[in-house]
């Protein structure tokens, strides 16, 4: 089972492309679950969180039989710099998104991970990202050097999520 709740509400907001997809100025990812695994996606940017607050774009819970992953995902041009500003403010000033975790803690069994993710067209040297790691405070996946041609990276696979 997969869902975009923006689409099934029948509002389908500019950062949803396609059910389990997020797409923005070219940056675009997704999230294809397998067989006994269910995925949601949730826009936050502007139909979760509708403020001038800093946001991610969007996320992705994906649920299996002892599991679930809750997917933060910011597609960033190239100020990866902002992308982790905007990753640590979800994580650590955003009661919706402490709401959102507990309702997924309610509705699954077995482990919460909690993951984050920068797509972007950007690079980030190795210096620079231990830097923005300690000043931040969390280790977002980044997926650079992303062009506007290039197949949306799924987030299922395996060297995303281990």
């Amino acid at each position: 089972m997969s869902d975009c709740i923006c689409t099934s509400n029948g509002i389908p907001c500019k950062l949803c492309c396609d059910s389990l997809c997020f797409e923005e100025k070219g940056k675009h990812v997704k999230l294809i679950p397998r067989k006994a695994e269910r995925a949601i996606a949730l826009a936050l940017d502007q139909c979760i969180f509708r403020d001038n607050d800093l946001k991610c774009d969007g996320l992705f819970v994906l649920s299996q039989p002892n599991k679930s992953y809750v997917l933060l995902v910011e597609l960033k041009g190239v100020d990866i710099p902002h992308a982790y500003e905007q990753i640590a403010y979800v994580l650590n000033s955003r009661p919706e998104y402490r709401k959102i975790l507990d309702h997924v803690r309610t509705n699954t069994t077995g482990r919460l991970v909690q993951k984050s993710f920068i797509v972007s067209n950007g690079v980030l040297g190795a210096k620079d990202k231990r830097k923005l790691e300690r000043s931040w405070s969390i280790r977002p996946v980044l997926i650079a050097g992303q062009k506007p041609a290039d197949k949306a990276p799924d987030l299922r696979d395996q060297k995303y999520l281990g």
